[in-house]
């Protein structure tokens, strides 16, 4: 393999790490058990690959990210105005799987008492430009976090609340989604979000984003 410049060769193996980087060192070799690379092989062939792979797994997170904020707006949008009660996952009486809608409510639960566990930070909220003004206060982490400290009742947080945590899986979404009467799902079929077609991949984007 030519090395064209070796200190910059170092740098980046410094920087990305010999493991990750030999994965991209794949495709340039002639002999896998004994790592011969083909000839003409130049380490910036493989260190292009990797920013290629690099800018294209970027790309794909930042179009799923859209998708997947707007098929969750849709969703709790449309229970939550459709039916007038951001509670209504909390009635087993709409959904068609008892054992389901006990999953669920145990992963709400579950997902609450972990937003507890750590306590509130507290907060300097005093006023120097108003005197007398200032007092106690708590930066809560999360609206999850604020509704559950502040709130005592309904015991569980409301629908728009509990489906926009980043980190909720797309399993337990769909729990909620498949445990619904099938009569449910048709409004969200059929509604928002409206994808546009995006040049990059075939991928969808949002309107105006």
């Amino acid at each position: 393999m030519r090395i064209p410049d070796r200190a910059r060769a170092v740098r980046y193996l410094r920087h990305i790490g010999y493991y990750r980087l030999s994965a991209y060192t794949i495709p340039f070799q002639a002999s896998r058990p004994h790592h011969v690379f083909r000839p003409d092989t130049s380490f910036d062939d493989i260190l292009d690959l990797y920013m290629f792979d690099r800018a294209l797994r970027l790309l794909v997170m930042d179009a799923l990210e859209r998708i997947e904020v707007a098929v969750r707006s849709a969703i709790t949008d449309h229970m939550s105005t459709t039916y007038d009660d951001p509670f209504r996952y909390t009635d087993a009486r709409y959904f068609a799987s008892p054992g389901r809608h006990a999953g669920l409510l145990r992963i709400v639960r579950e997902t609450s008492d972990a937003r507890l566990v750590a306590s509130p930070e507290p907060a300097d909220t005093t006023d120097t430009a108003t005197p007398g003004a200032g007092g106690a206060a708590v930066i809560h982490r999360s609206a999850l976090e604020h509704y559950l400290t502040t709130y005592a009742s309904p015991e569980l947080p409301p629908s728009w609340l509990m489906i926009e945590p980043r980190r909720r899986p797309v399993r337990q979404l769909g729990v909620r989604v498949d445990g619904r009467h099938p009569r449910d799902h048709r409004g969200v079929q059929a509604g928002e979000p409206q994808l546009e077609p995006c040049p990059v991949l075939g991928l969808c984007a949002l309107p105006g984003s």
